[in-house]
């Protein structure tokens, strides 16, 4: 019962190379599946953004801030376990190379051990626990490292953390299973007690050439999410004195929160504030509150139809007269809200871009009527100007339409509201800081701590830069894994071509031609390799980032070159170091 231990401890120590190779791949495979499983169950969830409750009447189909921002951290979670599981894949093609590798050798030597009798149990129990010992060895490394990734991820995410589901037993099964297929090959081709012949067959160069590409592909992605999604990226004011107070006037009646809302903006100009902005949760960054409205569309043209009226849906914000400037959001046609538009005056709104050219008869639609959700027909908004649409960068404005529309804060006051003011330094800060408190607790309102308008916005994409990371670090886990398998696969395809090179050196081809015969093939790897990257890129990488991510900048070029000749001298270089040896030795010793 001893010999498959004692053969199995043998083999490993002749083939140290080959499993550290083994152990690494599986190892890094390991470490990178068990995080991206267990985070699409972590129960992760980012700040609540409230929504325009006690503004308007919303349907039941509206869309708050908050559900957009969690549809895109589901979207964005699903495709880290997609990668994770890539991964899988890719590390499976990296086994079965490696494996290969050395099937022929090992081949060899259990049909020496069949010839003087071992018996196929005994050479299958070597084998088992040799595959068995590189599978526990691997996974527990694996499993280690992405317990203590996971754990420091966790650490930094920006909100809360629910509990975490069992381990990822499926994907250490499949690396289990993997290993001992892998290891088995040998035993397959030795099947009867005949030495076999040496094998002639060249390799086929697919494989490399997709874990190339994939590997690129996924690392290029992750580096434009931690890179594109910077902070330096949003749209913050060269003032690093603006502050953003949150509040809550949940507790009062609506003409209380008009008279409130308007009390806090005249103390703000008193104190010299310039360009004060309070407008709904979410509006600075350009998130709202998504629900159905009707357009006066004039004779709008659908599907051969003429029609007055159109619904669709737009984003919700209210904002007050000087949040537009205060945004850098330019006004385009007509005016924007004045103090005047308060309870009791004539009903207006104001609209962006999108909202005008798709949803109102070619024209200006400055006068055109607009209902919401509960308003048609009985309940018009005039529409009083239309504003740029601007590009929203912030996490869950992908999941938001573009049509938008603005109400007045003061006409139609929210519940929760966010009050921004820039300030010239720390002393005028302190004292409307102070007036805004004072004022806020005599009306019955509440009021949070003060953050910084740029610490504000940076938390606002902080979610996209913390999974761009994770799909960094799978892109490096891919590429590490997929340099190994292009190595060996790179080093059994010149192993293939060693009678072809025999006969060049026969025929009087210099070495230079035959390092060149070789070169120029594996360069071609490298090529056809960043083309399956540029594929994948474009096929599936980029359309599942465009629809979660807005704004966001995903073509890396440099990333894509830097890694791309990386993976190009791995090609090479394990491809020429090979057949320079093989071009040292003389033809008849290839061909005897």
């Amino acid at each position: 019962m001893s010999a498959p231990f004692h053969l199995a401890a043998a083999s490993l120590r002749l083939e140290r190379r080959l499993v550290f190779l083994l152990v690494a791949a599986v190892t890094l495979t390991a470490a990178l599946v068990v995080p991206t499983e267990l985070l699409s169950h972590a129960g992760l969830r980012l700040e609540e953004i409230p929504s325009l409750a006690g503004a308007i009447a919303l349907s039941d189909a509206a869309q708050g801030p908050s559900e957009a921002q969690q549809r895109t951290l589901a979207d964005l979670l699903q495709l880290l376990r997609t990668l994770g599981w890539t991964a899988l894949g890719v590390t499976s093609l990296t086994i079965l190379s490696l494996y290969t590798v050395s099937s022929t050798r090992r081949s060899h030597e259990l049909s020496i051990h069949r010839a003087v009798g071992a018996s196929r149990r005994v050479l299958l129990a070597t084998l088992l626990v040799e595959a068995l010992a590189v599978a526990v060895a691997a996974l527990l490394l694996g499993m280690l490292a992405g317990r203590m990734a996971l754990a420091a991820g966790l650490a930094t995410w920006p909100g809360t953390v629910g509990v975490a589901r069992p381990w990822p037993w499926a994907a250490g099964g499949v690396l289990v299973l993997l290993v001992i297929v892998g290891r088995l090959l040998p035993i397959h081709i030795a099947r009867g007690r005949d030495v076999p012949e040496r094998d002639e067959h060249v390799v086929n160069l697919w494989v490399p050439m997709v874990q190339f590409g994939t590997s690129l592909a996924l690392l290029v992605a992750g580096s434009a999410l931690v890179t594109g999604s910077a902070p330096q990226r949003t749209r913050v004011t060269p003032d690093s004195s603006g502050v953003l107070v949150a509040l809550d006037a949940s507790a009062l009646d609506a003409p209380a929160r008009s008279h409130f809302f308007a009390a806090l903006l005249q103390a703000s100009l008193a104190e010299g504030v310039a360009q004060p902005s309070l407008a709904s949760a979410g509006q600075p960054l350009g998130l709202g509150t998504a629900d159905f409205l009707t357009t006066h569309c004039g004779m709008c043209y659908r599907s051969g139809i003429f029609l007055e009226y159109e619904q669709t849906v737009a984003v919700h914000h209210t904002v007050s007269p000087d949040s537009f400037a205060a945004n850098h959001v330019p006004l385009l046609s007509g005016r924007t809200f004045a103090k005047s538009d308060t309870l009791g005056a004539a009903r207006v709104v104001v609209i962006n871009r999108q909202l005008a050219l798709r949803h109102f008869q070619p024209g200006d639609p400055v006068g055109r009527r607009l209902f919401l959700s509960d308003g048609f027909p009985g309940h018009p908004y005039t529409v009083i100007g239309i504003v740029d649409d601007g590009t929203p960068a912030t996490f869950g404005a992908a999941h938001q339409p573009r049509p938008r529309v603005y109400l007045s804060s003061l006409q139609q006051p929210p519940e929760r509201a966010e009050l921004l003011l820039r300030t010239t330094g720390a002393p005028q800060r302190a004292r409307v800081l102070a007036r805004i408190t004072g004022l806020a607790a005599s009306a019955g309102a509440r009021t949070a701590a003060p953050r910084g308008e740029a610490t504000y916005r940076a938390g606002a994409i902080a979610p996209a830069r913390w999974l761009g990371r994770w799909a960094l670090f799978a892109g490096v886990v891919l590429v590490l894994v997929s340099a190994a398998g292009l190595s060996s696969t790179m080093w059994r395809w010149v192993a293939s071509l060693e009678g072809e090179l025999a006969l060049r050196r026969a025929m009087g081809a210099r070495r230079r031609a035959v390092l060149w015969f070789v070169g120029w093939r594996a360069g071609l790897v490298a090529v056809a390799g960043v083309g399956v990257a540029l594929v994948v890129l474009g096929t599936i990488v980029f359309p599942v980032f465009a629809e979660s991510l807005r704004g966001v900048p995903l073509w890396q070029p440099r990333t894509l070159g830097v890694a791309g000749v990386a993976l190009g001298i791995v090609s090479l270089a394990s491809a020429l170091v090979p057949a320079r040896r093989l071009a040292r030795v003389a033809p008849a010793g290839h061909l005897s």
